[in-house]
């Protein structure tokens, strides 16, 4: 083998081993959000409702765990934020009438409850929920809403 390849393989060597250590690196480097945000368990469920809000559709999410999500949050995928208009309590009825949305955040959805939204478009929906477990840690539930048709 000449030099010069001998040169250009250990050159190769030197470039992958360069690569899988950054890739290592950078993957030790996530943050705690990223590592925690992985449910073990679906928490929210998306329902499509009949309803519009100035000619936007109003979606429910429900709690479906079993503890109470504070510092609720709900996102589109292109990172802005969906208005609350309401939330209900477990077995509690649609309101009645959905105004504006709701003032005062952050909100807290107590298990079982409901929050009524508006959406950015019909179905299918893609959205992240946001809330922070009891240890302060910010957590995420994205595409995980088994509603034909929502995504």
């Amino acid at each position: 083998m000449t030099r010069g390849r001998m040169l250009g393989v250990a050159c190769l060597v030197v470039l992958a081993v360069w690569l899988c250590l950054s890739m290592l690196a950078s993957w030790r480097r996530q943050p705690a959000e990223a590592v925690q945000s992985k449910p073990h368990s679906t928490v929210g469920r998306l329902f499509v409702t009949d309803r519009d809000w100035h000619g936007r559709p109003v979606y429910r999410l429900q709690n479906e765990s079993h503890q109470t999500l504070h510092h609720v949050r709900l996102q589109s995928l292109a990172g802005d934020s969906l208005p609350i208009l309401a939330i209900t309590a477990r077995g509690q009825t649609a309101p009645s009438l959905l105004t504006n949305p709701l003032a005062q955040p952050p909100y807290t959805l107590p298990s079982g409850a409901c929050a009524w939204f508006v959406g950015p478009k019909r179905p299918p929906l893609q959205i992240v929920l946001y809330w922070q477990d009891p240890d302060g840690n910010i957590r995420h539930e994205f595409d995980a809403f088994p509603l034909p048709g929502v995504h």
